[in-house]
C-alpha cells in the first residue's frame, strides 16, 4: 500500500498542490457553491443529488486549507489512497 501512495503521489501527483488553482471542469461551480451553502449552513437550495455530505467534505476542507481548490485535492487524494488501501487490502485476503 505505501508502495501504491508513492506512486501516486509521484505520477498521479496527489496531495500536490501549487498555489492558487483554478476550478474547472463540468459542474466545478456547482459543487464550489454547493459547498459554501453547506459549510456556512444557508439554504439556498443546494444540490440534493449529493446531499449535505460531498458539500460539507469539501467546504470542510476547502476553509481549513484556505482554498476550495486546494479543499477539493485533498478530497481527490484522500479518495485515491483509500482505492489503494481498498485494493491492497483485497489483494492480501485474496492471497491467503
Amino acid at each position: 500500500m505505501l508502495a501504491g501512495w508513492a506512486l501516486l503521489w509521484r505520477f498521479g501527483r496527489a496531495f500536490v498542490f501549487e498555489g492558487p488553482a483554478a476550478i474547472e471542469g463540468y459542474g466545478w461551480a456547482g459543487y464550489v457553491a454547493n459547498a459554501w451553502m453547506v459549510v456556512h449552513e444557508v439554504d439556498l437550495g443546494y444540490d440534493l443529488f449529493r446531499l449535505p455530505l460531498h458539500g460539507w467534505m469539501l467546504g470542510t476542507l476547502g476553509e481549513a486549507l484556505g482554498s476550495y481548490a486546494d479543499g477539493g485535492v485533498a478530497l481527490a487524494g484522500l479518495c485515491m489512497a483509500a482505492a489503494v488501501a481498498a485494493a491492497g487490502l483485497a489483494g492480501r485476503a485474496l492471497a491467503g
